[in-house]
């Protein structure tokens, strides 16, 4: 089960890829000619059916908007990722040091710090 950020953002996705096939004026069935997805997937990932292989909605978004958008798509992933890699090596190394140096880095309502 995904989460509800996750859910939120595909929905976002699907609805933009169905807006950009509405303001080009295509078709289901053209799009469906064009990128090889059938006419049915077209329409689960438009309903936002949380199902459907993000393949399929790639190859939509490539269909409609190109490589350039599918290489800004997946550049927004690569840089989440980063600075989501970023903020987990600073915690760990938080942690760490607060492990080899006990005395250090304990502040009266830290997570690490003992209750008393």
């Amino acid at each position: 089960m995904a989460s509800h950020r996750a859910d939120t953002a595909a929905a976002q996705l699907c609805r933009s890829i169905r807006d950009m096939r509405r303001r080009r004026e295509i078709t289901v069935q053209d799009l469906s000619e064009a990128s090889g997805v059938l006419e049915t997937d077209i329409v689960r990932v438009e309903a936002g059916d949380p199902e459907i292989a993000l393949g399929v909605v790639m190859e939509l978004l490539y269909t409609l908007a190109g490589n350039a958008a599918v290489l800004q798509f997946s550049g927004f992933f690569r840089a989440r990722n980063n600075q989501h890699e970023a903020v987990l090596h600073e915690e760990a190394n938080r942690r760490r040091h607060a492990r080899s140096h006990p005395a250090i880095d304990r502040t009266e309502g830290s997570d690490d710090a003992p209750e008393g």
